[in-house]
This record gives structure tokens, C-alpha cells and sequence, in this order.
């Protein structure tokens, strides 16, 4: 099964953080009634996007780039219309559409103004947040790293202004199991949060989970003891023992000791931790999500299977309304519960659980993700148990990762 501290970490990410060229760094060139039309354009099409009128947006952007490109197809304010266009299709999942239109606007801003200006930053990540949509991470970190890289030469070292883009990288080095580069990134976020922001901060305490996640990811238990019990430590000390900002350290404590085979204590702090969240607002249900689940997951290794079942259900329940139907982390609980029931024989049940939570995870998280190639092979695994081998070859080559494309040499 998979337990959710295991495989999940949190990071505010996505779309939200793609960025705009702000059309008045192009101000200085409106000296014509052609540049005013395009920054006109462009302005205004951003507001309609922002009022959720994608259709009016895309006609005024589209009128905007027309105009920049009268300049020059090769202009910066064409490259400004671009990225603007292509964040609209970005917004509304037209990845085909916006990735040209992002690799284009980087091609000019690298030839006019250079690949280390901070224009071709904003495009890099960019282009980052759009293959991590797609679930292409090994690319996502690519742009990742060189938007990173860029940023690194405006800033001091220890400068807040790179806590967002080294967490961005670190989920992604942590989703593709690069543990030591996910453990080094998240160590830098650690130590300038810690000296900006101070040691009980959320978002220091929030560091401090994640470096134990990575650590429990790894198998490096007595490293995710550490930094889980520095979290715990902090978040008593700024906020109470009973406040549900305490409870993910708590979830992940306990799934240390799960690992350790000292379920007693591993239960003990989950049931704590559910105890702590029914008493809290709407917000904070996620981690009870993660508790219930690894608590089932306990009872199941116990062979206690109607509460594993009901505590399962309850998970999958919470997850659902917390972020909806097809959030990645419900498709996990269905595939935690569809593994309860291949453990019973309750083959035709899980078979319906596996398909439902398959469909969820290739439609969120894209074929390099080790939770879709887990489930794929657990589903395999029941068919091939059932007879049904050629069903499960096909399954486990569909959730094979494909093999890098090779460039003209």
C-alpha cells in the first residue's frame, strides 16, 4: 500500500506561481500608436482573464501579439504577448498550445536580452510549471534548475527571494526520487527560512517536515526522526499540543515508528492526531486524511480488515471533499483500498477500485511518477495472479516510462 507521508510532501505550487511580464517593463518603448495598441491589448486581455473570460482574453492577447509583431516577430514585446497568451492556455490545460508559444518567447529573450536575464527566469519557470502539469518532471526540473540558476545571480545566498523557486525544485527532485538533491535543496530552504523567518515560523516548521518525508522516502529513518522531532518541537513550543498544525508532524512521526514495526506507538500517535483534527476547522482536514489512512493501513497489517475498510473509506472521503474527486492523493486512498480487497479476494471490487485510481493518477501526475507505475504493477500483479496475463503485460508496458527521446547529435 502506499502511506500518504511516504509519498507526499507539501508545497504550494502550480499554476498561481507562473508569472506575467509586467507590461509596463516595455513602457519605455511606447513611443508609437502601434505600441500602445499592443500594451493596450495586452493589459486588457489580462484583465479579462483575470475576470475568468477566457474567450474575450484570447481575442485581445491574439490582437496584441499581432501588433508586437508588426514591431518585429522577434521583438521583446512580442515575446511579452506570448507569454502572456500562453499562460491563458496554460490556465486552461491547452498545454499543446502553450508550450510553443513559451519556447518561442524564451528564444527571444535569450537572443535580445541574454539567457541569464531574469526575463528568461520568468519563462523558465514557466515553462517548468507547464511540464510539471503534464507530469513531464524530468523536463520540469530541467527549467527548474535554470530558472533557479538565474535567480541565484540576483540574490545573496541566504536571500528569501530563493525560498519559492528551491522549493518548487525540491518537490520535483523529491517526486522523481532524487532524494539526495531533494535532501540538499530542502536544507537550503531550511537554513534561510530559519534565519529570515525564525525557527517557529509555519513555513520553517513546514521545511522541517518535508526534510523528514524525504528521510522516510529514503529509508533513512534515523535522519527523518530528527528532523520530525525538530518540527514537533517547534510546533508545540509556537502553537500548543493540541493545535492541528501540530498534526503532520505527528502523522509522520508516527509513520516512523510504523517503519520501525512499533505500531503501538505509530497507532497511539494517529489516533491522537484524528482526535486533534475533528476538533478543527474545515482547513486542516487534509491531515486527517493522512491520519486515517495510515491508521487503516496498520489495522490491515493487523488482518483487522472491517476497520481498515471503513477507516480507508473514511480517508478517500475526506480527501474528496477537501480537493475534490480527482485529486492525486484520492486516487492513492483507492488504490490502498482496492489493495485491502485483493488481500481478502475481493477481486472484482478491487479491480474496480484499481481502474478508478489509475485513471486519477495518469490524468494528474503523468507516467514518471512512481505512485502510477506502483499501482499499475500491483494491478499486474492481481491479474497475473487471475490468469489473465496478456491484460497485465499490457498494463505494466503502458506504465512503463519511455525511453529518453535521442537528439541530432
Amino acid at each position: 500500500m502506499l502511506i500518504f507521508p511516504s509519498k507526499t510532501i507539501w508545497f504550494q505550487s502550480a499554476l498561481a506561481a507562473v508569472c506575467l511580464f509586467a507590461a509596463t517593463a516595455f513602457g519605455q518603448l511606447a513611443v508609437t500608436d502601434l505600441d500602445k495598441a499592443w500594451q493596450d491589448d495586452l493589459k486588457l486581455g489580462q484583465k479579462f482573464q483575470r475576470e475568468g473570460k477566457p474567450e474575450v482574453a484570447e481575442d485581445l492577447l491574439v490582437r496584441a501579439l499581432g501588433n508586437a509583431e508588426k514591431i518585429g516577430e522577434d521583438s521583446l514585446p512580442a515575446a511579452a504577448c506570448l507569454n502572456a497568451l500562453a499562460i491563458l492556455y496554460h490556465a486552461h490545460r491547452n498545454y499543446s498550445g502553450a508550450e510553443p508559444l513559451y519556447q518561442r518567447a524564451l528564444s527571444i529573450v535569450e537572443a535580445k536580452v541574454g539567457g541569464d536575464h531574469s526575463r528568461a527566469g520568468v519563462l523558465r519557470k514557466n515553462l517548468g510549471e507547464l511540464y510539471r502539469a503534464q507530469g513531464r518532471l524530468s523536463d520540469a526540473v530541467e527549467q527548474f534548475r535554470g530558472a533557479l540558476k538565474i535567480t541565484e545571480a540576483q540574490y545573496p545566498p541566504d536571500d528569501p527571494a530563493l525560498v519559492e523557486p528551491l522549493k518548487g525544485l525540491g518537490e520535483l527532485e523529491f517526486r522523481l526520487g532524487q532524494f539526495d538533491e531533494a535532501i540538499a535543496t530542502q536544507k537550503r530552504v531550511f537554513s534561510i527560512l530559519e534565519r529570515s523567518a525564525g525557527a517557529s515560523h509555519p513555513d520553517t516548521i513546514e521545511c522541517l517536515n518535508n526534510l523528514g518525508v524525504i528521510h522516510i522516502s529514503a529509508g533513512r529513518l534515523e535522519g527523518a526522526q530528527r528532523w520530525i522531532q525538530q518540527a514537533i518541537t517547534a510546533a508545540e513550543a509556537a502553537w500548543g499540543p493540541e493545535d492541528p498544525r501540530l498534526v503532520r508532524s505527528l502523522v509522520y512521526q508516527a509513520d516512523i515508528w510504523r517503519n520501525r514495526l512499533q505500531l503501538a506507538e505509530a497507532e497511539g500517535l494517529l489516533k491522537r492526531s484524528i482526535a486533534i483534527s475533528d476538533l478543527a476547522a474545515p482547513a486542516e482536514k487534509a491531515e486527517l486524511a493522512m491520519a486515517l489512512n495510515n491508521l487503516a493501513e496498520i489495522h490491515s497489517a493487523q488482518h483487522h480488515y472491517p476497520d481498515a475498510e471503513a477507516l480507508f473509506e473514511r480517508s478517500i472521503h475526506v480527501w474528496a471533499r477537501v480537493a475534490g474527486l480527482e485529486d492525486p492523493e484520492v486516487g492513492t486512498g483507492l488504490y490502498n483500498l482496492a489493495s485491502l480487497y485483493r488481500e481478502q479476494r475481493r477481486f472484482e471490487e478491487a479491480e474496480t477500485l484499481f481502474k478508478r485510481a489509475l485513471g486519477i493518477l495518469e490524468a494528474k501526475l503523468g507516467s514518471e511518477d512512481p505512485r502510477l507505475r506502483q499501482v499499475a504493477g500491483s494491478y499486474a500483479e492481481m491479474l497475473t495472479s487471475l490468469g489473465r496475463g496478456e491484460e497485465a503485460e499490457r498494463l505494466r508496458n503502458s506504465a512503463a516510462p519511455e525511453p529518453p527521446v535521442q537528439g541530432t547529435p
